[in-house]
């Protein structure tokens, strides 16, 4: 079972604590995510906001070329998203598949 961790500010880390990520169409936990405390929610939201600042503040072809590959990674990385939201949401594939795509 896959077990995550808390991303902020740009580094992994550890969880006080995880809770079960359950598929609906099975009724069994297939990952564990992180479950964050007041004090980290509160650095994220921190640092969300300070990196939205410079993100606001940077020209517009940096924006549009790190929105144009973070576009291209989720493509190429349709497969393995569309398995995840198969397991999380009890959706079928094909459809999960199709989801993914849109825009």
């Amino acid at each position: 079972m896959t077990t995550s961790t808390l991303t902020i500010h740009g580094t992994s880390v550890a969880a006080g604590a995880h809770f079960d990520v359950v598929n609906p169409s099975t009724a069994r936990a297939f990952a564990k995510a992180p479950q964050c405390s007041a004090s980290q929610l509160d650095t994220a939201m921190e640092s969300a906001s300070q990196a939205f600042a410079r993100w606001r503040n940077a020209d517009l072809p940096t924006r549009q070329n790190a929105l144009d590959r973070v576009a291209a990674l989720t493509l190429d990385a349709i497969d393995e998203l569309a398995r995840l939201v198969t397991l999380e949401q009890g959706k079928p594939l094909p459809a999960a598949r199709i989801d993914m795509k849109q825009t």
